[in-house]
């Protein structure tokens, strides 16, 4: 059996809303009995991951870590992975406490520490959070993706803009480095098309859109 092609896996995609994404996954989650299930959303800088992650945990009532906020600086991005299984994931798959160490963007260095509550599902959101190393840790998988030069539009809307402005090529081509060889969006669970009207992000609607992989 060959595999499907670009276009079979395009007449595949199908349109669903939070409220009926978090209904699934707790019905996946369920069967898994795990103690914490996790939650992988990824995508490059402007896509929406951030806007999606919270609003599903929202639905989910989640706990949500972003991994923006122990990123080790501007040229930590590959590092960040690194901190975020030893501290994070790695201990909660042995069902002990985690806990990550806050970085402090303006004073350039690291912070205070912070516990990780114990929940039944717990969602990660971040540039690089879906690497293949990391798969074994997660019960499902979201890439959010959207075209470059949308991405590249939406930046300037960052809480964090002025700061961020002279750091865009530095962390994109960090992004691009982390991409080369790890393709995400082929192996998650769920694929959202962010599209050119992120508005739709506030319709609450039928946003999101599925990809079977058949």
């Amino acid at each position: 059996m060959t595999a499907p092609s670009e276009a079979d896996c395009l007449e595949e995609i199908v349109p669903t809303t939070f409220r009926a994404l978090a209904c699934e996954l707790r019905h996946r989650f369920l069967a898994e009995k795990k103690m914490t299930s996790i939650v992988a959303v990824d995508g490059f800088s402007g896509s929406g991951k951030s806007y999606f992650a919270r609003r599903l945990a929202d639905e989910l009532d989640a706990n949500l870590i972003n991994t923006d906020d122990f990123v080790p600086g501007w040229d930590g991005l590959a590092a960040s992975i690194d901190l975020l299984e030893r501290w994070i994931l790695s201990p909660l798959s042995r069902g002990e406490a985690a806990r990550w160490q806050r970085y402090d963007w303006e004073a350039m260095q690291t912070s205070e520490w912070v516990d990780v509550p114990t929940t039944p599902i717990l969602i990660v959101e971040g540039c690089g959070v879906g690497a293949r190393g990391l798969s074994n840790y997660y019960s499902y998988v979201v890439w959010v993706n959207a075209d470059e030069s949308l991405r590249l539009d939406r930046l300037p809307q960052r809480f964090d803009w002025e700061m961020y402005r002279p750091f865009v090529e530095i962390w994109a081509e960090q992004e691009k480095e982390l991409r080369a060889s790890d393709d995400v969006a082929g192996r998650a669970d769920l694929v959202v098309e962010n599209g050119e009207r992120p508005e739709w992000f506030d319709a609450r609607t039928s946003f999101l859109q599925k990809v079977s992989m058949l």
